[in-house]
């Protein structure tokens, strides 16, 4: 697994692979990051504590358990939303 990790403060991108370590200086502190999704539409960074990944995990379960209508895409995003969001809430995932 790589791992790409940025300090703004220093302008700093450091991408770790299985095999080599790419370093680049100079990105400054506005850097914005993007994936690109299965099907080609930009996914947007949104960076977030473990403690604030609890929280959010919290609050996601329990509009899903609580409020009946919430509509079918609603819930359908939810849900996969409360998917991703574990691993952060346990501390995993932080490289992806």
């Amino acid at each position: 697994m790589a791992t790409l990790d940025y300090d703004p403060s220093e302008g700093k991108i450091l991408l770790v692979g299985d095999h080599a370590t790419l370093e680049y200086d100079g990105c400054g502190p506005d850097l914005q990051f993007s994936r690109q999704g299965e099907d080609g539409e930009p996914l947007l960074a949104f960076w977030i504590s473990q403690d604030e990944a609890v929280v959010l995990g919290k609050m996601m379960r329990y509009c899903l358990d609580k409020l009946p209508n919430i509509s079918p895409h609603s819930r359908e995003v939810l849900e996969a939303l409360d998917e991703r969001i574990k691993p952060l809430a346990q501390g995993e995932g932080a490289g992806g």
